[in-house]
């Protein structure tokens, strides 16, 4: 006759034991020796083009369009790579980014391939 507990284990239909299963034959890897690696962080308000006749004239006070609607997601940008999106948020006097989307790093690269 099974203990409780191991007819449990045999049946577990549980989101955890249907994860394990998904990342089973994927291998586990230690990233604590990463934990100290400096990684180059952007946060892109947008972009433009200027021409050099055009980039002369701006002095003080210039302002200049990006290609970025007021209020659409900003880019998290690690290594040169697309990480997350986000909104402009005020911490303790400084701006910071509320991370609203997480990107999968497999469909980045294929998105920046």
């Amino acid at each position: 006759m099974e203990k409780e507990g191991d007819f449990l284990d045999s049946q577990d239909d549980s989101p955890k034991k249907k994860e394990d299963d998904e990342l089973e034959g994927r291998k586990l890897v230690d990233l604590s020796l990463l934990h100290n690696v400096p990684l180059n962080i952007v946060v892109e308000l947008g972009q433009t083009e200027l021409n050099v006749k055009d980039l002369l004239t701006l002095h003080v006070g210039s302002t200049i369009e990006l290609n970025k609607l007021a209020g659409e997601p900003l880019e998290f940008i690690i290594s040169d790579r697309i990480a997350a999106k986000g909104e402009v948020v005020v911490l303790n006097e400084k701006f910071a980014l509320r991370l609203t989307d997480i990107i999968d790093p497999l469909v980045s690269e294929r998105e920046q391939a």
